[in-house]
C-alpha cells in the first residue's frame, strides 16, 4: 500500500538528513590515527546512500498512479518515531559505543516496522552490528568505538 503524502514527506525528510550526512562528513579530518579508512569515509557513504534512496521512494510516490488514500496519522506517528530514535541514536553513539548502540537502534526501527517476534529483531539487529563491526575495522582497519568504555574498562582492566 502506497501513501502518496507520507511517502514523499518521509523521502524529503530522509533526503535532507542524507544531504546533512554528506555535508557534516566533509568535516571530518581526511584521517586518524592508525586507520586506512578516512572516519568521512562511512558517513559520506551512507548520506550517498540515503539520497539515493529517498530519491527513489519520491520519484515513486510521485509518478504512483492508483487512488491516493487518506494520510494515516499512524503512518506520520511511524516517522517521528523513527527520527526520533534517529536522534537517540547519535546521541548515544559514543557514549553506549557503536555496536550496541547500533544493535538497540536497529531493534527499535524492527519493531517499530512491525511489532512482535522481540527476540528476532534483535538478534539480527546484534549479528548485524556485530558484522559491520568486524569488517570496518578488522577488514578496513578503521577505528570505531565498540562498546560504552566502562565496559570496555571492565573487560581489559580484569584480565590484566
Amino acid at each position: 500500500m502506497i501513501n502518496k503524502k507520507f511517502d514523499i514527506l518521509s523521502g524529503t525528510a530522509f533526503l535532507a538528513v542524507g544531504v546533512f550526512f554528506i555535508v557534516a562528513s566533509r568535516g571530518i579530518t581526511s584521517s586518524s590515527y592508525g586507520s586506512n579508512v578516512g572516519p568521512s569515509v562511512f558517513p559520506t557513504l551512507l548520506g550517498v546512500i540515503l539520497v539515493g534512496l529517498s530519491a527513489i521512494v519520491i520519484y515513486s510516490a510521485i509518478t504512483w498512479k492508483a487512488a491516493e488514500k487518506k494520510k494515516s496519522a499512524m503512518a506520520v506517528g511511524r516517522l517521528f518515531a523513527l527520527i526520533g530514535g534517529i536522534v537517540a541514536y547519535i546521541l548515544l553513539f559514543e557514549p553506549a559505543g557503536y555496536v550496541v548502540s547500533t544493535c538497540l537502534f536497529l531493534t527499535f526501527a524492527f519493531q517499530l516496522m512491525e511489532r512482535g517476534k522481540f527476540w528476532k529483531s534483535f538478534f539480527i539487529a546484534a549479528i548485524f552490528s556485530g558484522v559491520v563491526y568486524g569488517v570496518y575495522v578488522v577488514l578496513l582497519q578503521g577505528t570505531l568505538p565498540a562498546f560504552p568504555e566502562f565496559l570496555t574498562e571492565m573487560i581489559v582492566g580484569g584480565s590484566r
